[in-house]
């Protein structure tokens, strides 16, 4: 019976670990395009000083 009732919480226990990876992949998603957004914004934002200094 221990053994039944343990496999039948591995799915359970799967699913559990996969929602927890993607959670972190989709905060890493949001983390990498908001950092590269904030750079681009950055840079325009240098460029646009260098561009009117000369």
């Amino acid at each position: 019976m221990c053994s039944s009732v343990l496999r039948s919480g591995k799915p359970l226990v799967e699913k559990q670990r996969r929602e927890r990876i993607n959670h972190s992949i989709d905060q890493l998603k949001r983390l990498i395009t908001d950092t590269i957004r904030e750079q681009v914004r950055h840079g325009v934002n240098v460029l646009l000083l260098f561009h009117t200094c000369y």
